[in-house]
């Protein structure tokens, strides 16, 4: 949306511009305390709506120039869709006679929101009341305004007010004709009062002549269809019409020919309306729904998510492009805090337009949500995709300016320049990363990525070693930074590297480490000696150490069962008597004649029931050194917490 800057020079009619028409700006007086403490409230969290509010409360009450300015222009920043403080701050500057700057007012704020039928309105009766419409620039001003709100907010499906503003206008002009192709215009658009379009229609054509309502190819093509039609029955047993007769001229006075044509254009319009109005019907449950079409700070509730969802689905479905492209505009202004419109809103304009979709990308990270970090993350995966690395670049540094301690964002920084082959500033960002994260958790994260880096992609055993080790110095009770930094020792050749992953061990073992940790810690050292060792003591002496680990776990196990054993030995004791009676003796009166025998059915094999086993083995007994089944425990014992890459840690 342009705002017309070719048009700058048109004259205004106001007695308060000097001779330069630019108004001096009035000297900055001393502003009120309370402005000052409301003020500071605001800018201290800027993107809080509740403190703007207050602040713009105060200022309305205090008819201030400069403190309105100064309010309205770092609040509309941050909240362009409030159309209300738009028309507010022009009729600031409007109450003062500086119709430049009221006009600079409404171009900003058209710019911002080019969908807001309301905010188009006031600015065409701003023009109107302020433009010398004697002048031809004036009216061609006024006309490429009406143009641009047609264009821009024309498709809206509460646009009737400004429709028929647009044609009032035109026919007050004495455009007959424009005001024709605006009605043309709109009875193809789906819009709340498309029957009273529709009639108002009809009328116009009555009250005009045809040949002053329609272009001229319009109206030369029906004169023909109707001169046509009326000539088949005489042209039946005749040649086709000549030369001659196809160029005698209308009589556009005759009124039973503009009856005719009357009666053709109604018939012609009548199908388009029909077809609107078929239009319409898929839309109107969706419109009626739809209880807050402005914006607003305050949530909204599921019922209208849902219907904002369902309704772009019904618009992608119907597949035309500007009907879609305008029903996400509009969910936008009512749906601004909502990421998950954005993202649906770029995936579907990306393949449309690269451009486009980039700048819906910029309004919504650098104005409406950037404290949303998942949007700018996205929108640098964007620029990285269609190979705009230094834009990339670029938004995750000012992300991480704006919302510095998310790990997410260093770790995609890194990722970016690991992809693009630049591994000197990857490994540059995890140092520093580790630096400034001393004392937190991420600290031992970070070091855990620079260690991998250093390891997998540059090769550098030696570097990743020193970067764990130097961890641990500072963080020796974390486990993840003991498990890597033991992998790395036990994947290493020789002697040396045997030593250095028994050493690794040790000192897991001496740390403050849960028992489960040091348990599984013992277990992986005997599995590398198991694999590794050429000396036979060494495995023996870890076998029995671990061992140790075994034997504390069953005391725990048999500590906690014991409590269950004395709370049931505490219950209290009761005997039970068992009755038993004989059975009763039925004698077979019959003993010449038993049964016979059925031998296909099998009987009931007898349930024996074993005693306990008991081992017979005294508490001496160890268990040969190369058991396998008592030691080789599961590595699931000890699950230590994941590392949540999702998560956005936040500094301490």
């Amino acid at each position: 949306m342009t705002c017309f800057a070719e048009e700058a020079e048109v004259p205004f009619t106001t007695e308060e511009s000097d001779d330069e028409g630019e108004p001096s700006d009035p000297k900055e007086p001393e502003l009120p305390a309370e402005f000052k403490t409301l003020w500071e409230e605001a800018t201290e969290n800027p993107y809080n709506f509740n403190g703007w509010a207050k602040v713009l409360e105060y200022v309305e009450t205090m008819n201030n120039l400069v403190a309105g300015r100064k309010v309205y222009d770092a609040f509309l920043t941050r909240f362009p869709y409030c159309y209300g403080y738009w028309k507010k701050y022009a009729d600031l500057e409007l109450q003062l006679r500086n119709t430049a700057e009221t006009e600079e007012v409404y171009c900003r704020a058209l710019q911002s929101i080019p969908l807001s039928v309301d905010l188009w309105i006031n600015y065409i009766t701003f023009l109107k009341n302020t433009l010398d419409t004697a002048l031809p620039e004036s009216i061609e001003k006024l006309q490429g305004a009406f143009r641009s709100a047609a264009a821009a907010a024309g498709m809206e499906f509460r646009s009737d007010k400004f429709w028929e503003m647009y044609i009032d206008w035109e026919i007050k002009q004495g455009n007959f004709r424009e005001a024709t192709a605006v009605y043309d215009q709109v009875l193809s658009i789906p819009t709340q009062l498309y029957r009273q379009h529709h009639e108002r229609f009809k009328q116009h054509i009555s009250a005009h002549a045809p040949h002053e309502l329609l272009r001229e190819e319009e109206f030369k093509w029906i004169c023909s269809k109707i001169k046509a039609e009326g000539e088949n029955d005489q042209i039946a047993a005749e040649d086709s019409p000549s030369g001659d007769d196809q160029e005698n001229p209308v009589d556009v006075t005759d009124p039973e020919l503009q009856s005719k044509v009357k009666a053709q254009v109604l018939i012609i319009r009548e199908q388009l309306f029909l077809l609107n109005e078929a239009e319409v019907r898929k839309r109107w449950s969706f419109e009626e729904a739809i209880t807050r079409p402005y914006f607003h700070a305050t949530p909204l509730d599921r019922t209208q998510l849902q219907n904002w969802r369902k309704y772009l689905d019904l618009e992608i479905s119907q597949g035309r492009h500007e009907r879609i492209v305008t029903l996400y505009e509009r969910c936008l202004v009512a749906c601004a805090l909502y990421e998950e419109f954005w993202l649906s809103y770029v995936q579907y304009m990306e393949p449309h337009s690269i451009e486009a979709a980039r700048c819906i990308l910029q309004r919504a990270c650098c104005i409406h949500l950037p404290l949303k970090p998942t949007l700018s993350l996205y929108w640098a995966a964007f620029e990285e995709k269609h190979g705009q690395i230094d834009t990339a670049r670029s938004v995750l540094y000012d992300l991480e300016n704006l919302m510095p301690g998310l790990a997410m964002v260093r770790l995609r920084r890194v990722s970016l320049e690991r992809r693009t082959g630049n591994l000197e500033e990857a490994e540059h960002l995890l140092e520093e990363a580790v630096k400034s994260s001393l004392g937190t958790e991420l600290a031992a994260f970070y070091s855990v990525k620079l260690a991998r880096l250093l390891l997998k992609l540059q090769g550098n055993m030696e570097k990743a070693r020193k970067v764990l080790t130097e961890a641990l110095e500072k963080e020796p009770d974390n486990p993840r930074l003991h498990l890597c930094l033991l992998e790395i020792e036990v994947s290493r050749e020789g002697s040396q590297g045997e030593a250095d992953a028994l050493l690794c061990v040790e000192r897991a073992l001496k740390s403050s480490l849960s028992d489960d940790f040091k348990k599984m810690i013992s277990q992986r050292r005997l599995e590398f000696l198991e694999d590794n060792s050429s000396n036979i003591t060494s495995v023996l002496s870890a076998y029995d150490e671990h061992q140790k680990f075994l034997k504390q776990e069953e005391l725990k196990r048999q500590a906690e069962n014991g409590s269950e054993d004395e709370t049931e030995e505490k219950k209290p004791k009761t005997e039970t008597v068992v009755h038993i009676s004989a059975p009763p003796v039925h004698v077979n009166r019959n003993t010449l004649h038993p049964r016979p025998m059925n031998y296909n059915t099998l009987l009931p094999t007898p349930t024996v029931s074993a005693p306990p086993y008991r081992p017979m083995l005294g508490a001496h007994y160890r268990a040969p050194a190369y058991g396998y089944g008592p030691w080789y425990q599961n590595y699931s014992a000890y699950n230590p917490p994941p590392w949540n890459y999702n998560r956005f840690y936040q500094p301490h």
